[in-house]
């Protein structure tokens, strides 16, 4: 279970290019909860960033399949343009720090998913297009389906045959 601590509520600028007007919260603290063992992990928002955005962590699979990672949204500042950056977390093993997905800069509700066996991250990308992450390699793909504004965005194993 993902949460935000430590929160404020924004609100994007009158005349911002996207979403003016829209309120947010921003969080210091990003805190995960393995329901299972009872271990509490917490993450200070990047530096750099104006904190968490834990208005995404209902509306996507952010905890990886296999609850290796979670991927969570940063606001970038200024606050007032309504701009995010997609963070990947490491919440197994010794804390890490935040690691930036590449070109990841989106506006204030984009949404990611885990692809279904938890190998990429998908996330709505420069171009108005579909981008994916494979955390372990560093790799990025582009797409050419057109994406963003999603209210919500999930992966689902294909089926063969």
């Amino acid at each position: 279970m993902a949460y935000g601590t430590g929160c404020t509520s924004q609100a994007t600028a009158p005349d911002a290019r996207q979403d003016p007007d829209a309120s947010y919260d921003t969080c210091t603290t990003l805190q995960v909860l393995d329901v299972v063992t009872g271990k509490l992990t917490s993450f200070p928002a990047p530096p750099g960033t104006a904190g968490w955005v834990p208005g995404g962590f209902n509306l996507v699979s952010a905890i990886s399949p296999g609850d290796q990672m979670i991927a969570a949204y940063a606001a970038i500042r200024p606050q007032g343009a309504g701009q995010v950056r997609l963070y990947v977390l490491r919440i197994n093993g010794p804390p890490r720090r935040p690691m930036p997905v590449p070109s990841s800069a989106a506006s204030l509700f984009a949404r990611s998913a885990w692809s279904a066996d938890g190998t990429w991250l998908l996330y709505q990308g420069p171009g108005r297009h579909l981008w994916a992450y494979q955390v372990t390699s560093g790799q990025t793909r582009a797409s050419s389906t057109p994406c963003c504004q999603y209210t919500v965005m999930i992966a689902a194993p294909s089926r063969s045959g």
